[in-house]
């Protein structure tokens, strides 16, 4: 197989396009193809995503009582259709939290898919970092042996500032 990208960097989030070739290697001189028009998702490109995601996604809560927290980077292929077909997970803190990013991706509206310099729409790929923060204020510490309660929060004025 034989890939042919073309890497965009949108605003904090990436996208990455690319058409692939099935087959032998073609010998005759035609034009590389070239992306157009990038893939859109209800009217906007990667970050109307990121933020539909951000919007609808929930910190898983057993994540939460431990503590995790970390970048999740997802690569997903935007079909000819519009649809949306999961490829890897390219970088995760913990599997759990990289299940929520790719059901929840799954589920999303169709794109309109990128259309190459012959006209007709092509398979991409988008790479989607997500992080997952605690919020602030409610850092939990992971407590195994459950001394404290529940749940153990550090109270706000005994956190050090950063100068």
């Amino acid at each position: 197989m034989r890939t042919l990208s073309r890497l965009c960097i949108i605003g904090l989030a990436s996208a990455c396009c690319t058409l692939v070739h099935a087959g032998e290697a073609d010998t005759t001189q035609q034009p590389k193809p070239k992306i157009v028009r990038m893939p859109s998702f209800q009217g906007g490109d990667i970050n109307a995503f990121a933020h539909w995601i951000s919007e609808r996604l929930e910190y898983p809560p057993e994540m939460n009582a431990k503590g995790v927290r970390g970048r999740v980077v997802v690569k997903f292929i935007i079909e000819k259709d519009g649809t949306l077909t999961f490829q890897e997970i390219l970088e995760s803190p913990d599997t759990v939290l990289s299940r929520a990013v790719v059901l929840l991706a799954l589920q999303a509206p169709r794109w309109k898919p990128a259309i190459w310099n012959n006209g007709q729409p092509g398979r991409c790929f988008i790479v989607l970092p997500v992080n997952f923060k605690l919020p602030a204020g409610r850092r939990h510490l992971p407590d195994p042996d459950n001394r404290f309660g529940k749940e153990f929060r550090i109270p706000q004025d005994t956190r050090r500032s950063r100068r």
